[in-house]
């Protein structure tokens, strides 16, 4: 088949051929801890790049939320999305969390949620997990017992029985509605 004129073909590797070539190879072993810890490189970079940005454009604390996507078209790959933002979020699943102090300029630690499947794992096997994971699945634990969601609502200076979405009913929740709150 001839090629139209003006028509290159790609200087590099599609996606495609990417995904093809990574599948053929033995799949690495990876443990749970690991993809949870931000050990690589690139990952420490994405959050201060975040905590930079976002502390040069706003002044006082502010929380960095990395969000884990896997990519299923790159074979199960985790992706991190770095967001910044005022409050400390609710806890939820494929999340870890950072307080940037604005005085110190020092980034804590808060907590990681994995996904619900590691989740469950953990949970099951808590018996099982290794000392360098036992961090990990007290987060675990804390998030099922609502004790990560009394931290954030603690930093959000909320009082811990202040309600959430899920403590209204469905009438409730039609009738802040239509009182002209958008939930």
């Amino acid at each position: 088949m001839k090629k139209p004129n003006g028509i290159k073909p790609p200087s590099r590797p599609t996606v495609g051929k990417i995904v093809t070539d990574l599948s053929k190879e033995a799949p690495e072993i990876v443990s749970l801890g690991d993809l949870r810890k931000p050990r690589s490189q690139k990952y420490l970079e994405n959050l201060l790049e975040c905590a930079h940005k976002t502390h040069e454009a706003h002044e006082g604390d502010f929380y960095i939320v990395v969000h884990t996507k896997r990519e299923k078209i790159l074979g199960g790959l985790p992706r991190y999305y770095f967001i910044a933002r005022r409050s400390a979020p609710t806890p939820t699943f494929d999340q870890s969390v950072y307080k940037f102090n604005s005085q110190t300029e020092n980034i804590e630690y808060l907590w990681t949620v994995p996904s619900p499947e590691d989740c469950d794992y953990y949970m099951i096997n808590a018996h099982l997990v290794v000392p360098e994971e036992q961090q990990l699945l007290g987060m675990v634990m804390n998030f099922f017992d609502g004790t990560l969601l009394k931290m954030a609502k603690k930093l959000n200076k909320e009082a811990n029985d202040a309600p959430t979405l899920e403590s209204f009913g469905k009438e409730s929740v039609d009738d802040l509605k239509k009182g002209g709150l958008n939930v």
